[in-house]
């Protein structure tokens, strides 16, 4: 999306008025960054710079995101996952869903700051709004999306925003490729067990600074020990917006982390940029019995692709 500019309409209390005393952002030093290049401020996350937050969200290891996430729930300010935990998931609110590392990210109001920043996320309009730090007393304006303001500037959720506000030589050239960007699409299968729902879902997510392709299964309740949940994949393939292809590959079926719980997430993806192709399939694998005795059931595919071979 060309980057919108706003009519300004020259209000010369407004950012005296936007926002309470409370509201306001805590001046922090560079000695306030921890080791992974964030801090808070009591109201959201901020990452020193772009190539700080990049290197926690572009195919993280396991033991990466476990330190992200490890390091958040230290923070003061509360996060989008906190105050919107998934207790259900249906195909007509898909489109709205959050993956579980990106909901950590972003706080309560769907904002974070990356460098000299703030993003608020808008999947339902699938728009991001961007505002300067140094304007940071405007941040109410942000979250309710006072477009009257000039100070604030708008893209799609298919732009590389940090890209485009950074005026990365990539960015700049990848948006003029000829190459679109994949558009969303998701697709759920359930599988009835008794009285146990498990639902699983291919996902595909896209946030304007963060994208993330994944297959997300849950259940209505938790696992016993006599029960075991897979999820296994078909032909698994992305390819990003003008570079290569990785994949494909398959699992005959993924657990970890563990066998309890209500959920899992097998991630495929992750990064900041657009992708321009996916194909993911995948479906559940359900046991009941012992290791040695039990009993085998499978859901239909969760299939989703664009611009695929397959």
């Amino acid at each position: 999306m060309k980057l919108i500019k706003k009519t300004a309409l020259l209000l010369v209390f407004v950012s005296f008025f936007s926002c309470s005393n409370d509201e306001e952002t805590t001046s922090l030093t560079n000695n306030d960054f921890n080791s992974l290049g964030m801090k808070s401020d009591g109201k959201l996350l901020i990452f020193k710079n772009i190539e700080d937050y990049e290197k926690v969200v572009n195919n993280p290891s396991e033991a990466l995101q476990n330190e992200v996430l490890s390091e958040i729930a230290k923070m003061g300010h509360l996060t989008y996952a906190e105050v919107n935990p998934i207790t259900t998931l249906d195909i007509n609110t898909i489109n709205t869903y959050i993956s579980p590392y990106f909901s950590q990210l972003i706080n309560k109001d769907n904002c974070i700051q990356i460098g000299s920043h703030i993003f608020k996320i808008n999947k339902k309009n699938e728009t991001v709004l961007v505002l300067e730090a140094k304007y940071a007393n405007e941040y109410l304006d942000l979250i309710q999306e006072n477009l009257s303001n000039s100070h604030i500037q708008i893209y799609s959720t298919d732009d590389d925003v940090l890209g485009l506000i950074s005026n990365d030589e990539e960015a700049i050239s990848n948006k003029a490729c000829s190459e679109d960007a994949a558009g969303g699409r998701n697709q759920g299968v359930g599988l009835q067990i008794g009285g146990r729902l498990v639902t699983l879902y291919s996902i595909y997510e896209k946030s304007g600074i963060y994208c993330s392709a994944h297959y997300y299964m849950y259940s209505n309740a938790t696992f016993s020990s006599t029960e075991r949940a897979y999820i296994q994949t078909e032909n698994t393939w992305t390819k990003a917006k003008c570079s290569s292809a990785s994949g494909p590959s398959s699992l005959p079926w993924y657990s970890s982390p563990g066998h309890y719980g209500y959920e899992k997430t097998l991630p495929v993806y992750k990064s900041t940029k657009r992708l321009n192709g996916y194909h993911l399939k995948g479906k559940i694998r359900f046991e009941s019995g012992s290791t040695t005795s039990y009993t085998t059931s499978f859901s239909t595919w969760a299939e989703i692709e664009a611009n695929s071979p397959y």
